[in-house]
């Protein structure tokens, strides 16, 4: 069941910020540095999360 388009819009917007925030941390501080990993583990959480809700 899906749930309705106004989350998935909300996640979408969410996903763009920190896709946005972890390109900017991978270029400031490295891509294999302690920030830009947490940033990409979160972004991979919300990922998940988006995925999980249009199943």
């Amino acid at each position: 069941m899906r749930k309705n388009s106004s989350t998935d819009k909300s996640i979408e917007i969410i996903i763009e910020i920190k896709r946005k925030e972890l390109i900017e941390t991978g270029l400031k501080h490295g891509f294999s540095s302690s920030q830009t990993l947490i940033a990409s583990q979160q972004l991979d959480d919300l990922i998940l999360q988006y995925q999980k809700s249009n199943q």
